[in-house]
């Protein structure tokens, strides 16, 4: 079973603590090196990204719900940096910090298809970021800020928070 809390564990692969479990199952494929960033969507699916062993190739894989294999998912895009990911919109969104560029794809079957891409001006080091409706919220690491941005269009930000040491990954309650 895929679905409990989900680690990118850099060298390691990806570890995935079930409900009520303190140790993880580890998930690896040999071709896959190093995991960064896990986003789930609706059906239990863990989406993975990371870099190849020569640290210049950017992949993408998916791990299916009820599953124990991690199968890497062609991308036609070359993608810089592999930052966060997030199921939005029926679309799985990745970050490339490096471009500050998100990319939208929809899967099907083991193909990420890029349905649309969005610039972020001045998210050049936001690794984790957060869609909520119309609105993306990133921290950007260099520029000691969270900044947010229309979704999807994205250019400049909209409004910043300024002052914040270093910001590594943000999230949004939607408390009601």
């Amino acid at each position: 079973m895929v679905n409990g809390v989900a680690v990118g564990g850099g060298d390691y692969g990806v570890l995935v603590y079930a409900r009520g479990q303190s140790y993880p199952k580890f998930f690896t494929n040999s071709s896959l090196p190093y995991y960064y960033f896990c986003a789930y969507d609706p059906n239990g699916n863990l989406y993975i990204d990371g870099y190849g062993s020569n640290f210049s190739t950017v992949w993408l894989a998916v791990l299916c719900n009820g599953s124990d294999t991690i199968v890497p998912l062609n991308v036609k895009e070359q993608i810089g940096y592999p930052g966060g990911l997030q199921w939005v919109g029926g679309l799985l969104a990745l970050y490339d910090p490096h471009a500050s560029t998100l990319y939208r794809f929809a899967i099907r079957g083991s193909k990420a298809i890029l349905k649309g891409t969005t610039s972020l001006e001045g998210g050049s080091d936001v690794s984790q970021f957060w869609i909520g409706g119309s609105v993306i919220v990133g921290g950007n690491y260099n520029a000691d800020s969270v900044s947010y941005w229309k979704y999807p269009a994205g250019g400049a930000a909209f409004a910043t928070i300024s002052n914040v040491d270093t910001p590594q990954g943000v999230v949004v309650s939607r408390r009601r």
